[in-house]
């Protein structure tokens, strides 16, 4: 999720989509490193985030660990 988008930034929106239901992970990308930022991430209900520049491999790696988690959680309620 890019954070500063034209239409809606990526808080409002992440906000939004767990509003209505959605489950999937999401992981913000941002140019910021300011030390707020991870805390409206969270707060906002996305799951990660990852700052720009950015190594794909690490990208790779968190979007990974978050679809493990997820698995995880669901097969703990199954």
């Amino acid at each position: 999720m890019d954070l500063q988008m034209p239409e809606m930034d990526g808080y409002t929106a992440s906000e939004e989509l767990r509003k209505s239901g959605y489950k999937v992970p999401i992981l913000a990308l941002t140019a910021s490193v300011m030390l707020d930022v991870g805390d409206r991430v969270f707060k906002s209900g996305m799951n990660d985030f990852i700052t720009k520049p950015f190594d794909p491999d690490d990208l790779f790696n968190k979007i990974k660990t978050h679809i493990e988690i997820k698995e995880a959680s669901e097969n703990q309620v199954s």
